[in-house]
């Protein structure tokens, strides 16, 4: 959830974000995750500790409006764990990291929603193991489709066991729409034990509806497993 490049400025983000939140919130089996940059290390770690307690406190403020008619009074919004993007893959950024990842795990386990305080970081490239084990997902590859088939081998070899595969995700842009070629990268992946994936056709990334067999494949293929 990315409201405002982070949680942005208000105590709460805008209604659209509260009803969208809200409805995700009733959902038992999804985790919702707030964006928070750190630009490589560079970002103050104050900032940083301030995004993640906006965060925390959204579920200490009523959302309830006279106008709802299809909420109880005491609906709230949560976040379960934060995104760090642009993380630093430099070793010598361990402490950086480990104190806002420590931030969020204390901060969001502590607030009212019950939240677990899931930490997901995004380095794109394969990072030493003392990353992992501050975190519980990190995404370890971040490139096109073409780079994907290049490299395949030589990210699997990096990446390690099968540790550190299960706190893998991969984000794989600018994907091919045949639907045999996004099968077959879906089952490289999922045979690879990475854990996690994000795949789309847009160029250099971001978000775009897939033709109809999509989500037939995704309701078939995942759902049931």
């Amino acid at each position: 959830m990315n409201p405002s490049n982070g949680p942005g400025t208000t105590p709460l983000p805008d209604e659209n974000y509260v009803d969208a939140l809200r409805r995700l919130s009733a959902l038992p089996n999804v985790t919702i995750l707030g964006y928070v940059h750190v630009t490589y290390g560079k970002r103050p770690v104050t900032d940083v500790e301030n995004d993640i307690g906006e965060y925390a406190a959204w579920s200490t403020r009523d959302t309830f409006k006279a106008s709802d008619d299809y909420y109880e009074e005491s609906a709230r919004i949560r976040i379960d764990g934060i995104f760090f993007d642009e993380t630093p893959s430099d070793p010598e950024m361990l402490p950086y990291m480990s104190r806002v990842s420590r931030c969020a795990k204390r901060l969001l386990r502590g607030a009212k929603s019950g939240a677990n305080g899931l930490v997901m970081l995004n380095p794109g490239v394969v990072v030493a193991p003392a990353y992992y084990d501050m975190a519980d997902y990190v995404v370890a590859f971040e490139q096109a489709h073409e780079h994907w088939n290049a490299t395949r081998d030589e990210f699997l070899e990096g990446l390690g066991g099968r540790s550190r595969r299960q706190k893998t995700v991969v984000m794989v842009h600018t994907c091919p729409e045949e639907q045999t070629e996004v099968e077959g990268l879906v089952g490289e992946v999922r045979k690879a034990g990475i854990s996690g994936q994000f795949l789309t056709e847009q160029v250099n990334g971001g978000y775009s509806q897939w033709p109809c067999w999509w989500s037939q494949y995704v309701d078939s293929v995942f759902l049931h497993q």
